[in-house]
């Protein structure tokens, strides 16, 4: 992977534009072909094994998954909501600037 990181620059800059198309679909073609194959393991290791049902592990888990993923759409919502308001922010500030700098210019 490091190999791949530190050489792509080189070899984008020394292969075709239709070639790195090429490669970009065979490398999504094997992802999606490997993550495929995982599936199917994990499908029919699931339909084929013996199981034994644990309700409480069943519950603990989908708690956790919702309240994990409570904290993170809220964090997720207050970094945005910091950055828009930033944005806003300059907006005015700009506008005040431009306002006052035309005011001094009078």
């Amino acid at each position: 992977m490091l190999s791949a990181m530190t050489v792509r620059k080189f070899s984008e800059a020394h292969i075709s534009v239709k070639s790195q198309t090429t490669i970009k679909c065979i490398v999504k073609l094997s992802a999606s072909v490997t993550e495929t194959i995982i599936f199917m393991y994990l499908g029919i290791a699931a339909v084929f094994s013996a199981r034994h049902w644990n309700t409480g592990f069943v519950v603990l888990t989908l708690f956790f998954c919702l309240l994990y993923r409570t904290i993170g759409m809220n964090c997720n919502y207050t970094v945005s909501g910091l950055r828009a308001d930033r944005k806003i922010n300059c907006i005015v500030l700009q506008k005040n600037l431009s306002l006052l700098t035309k005011v001094l210019d009078r």
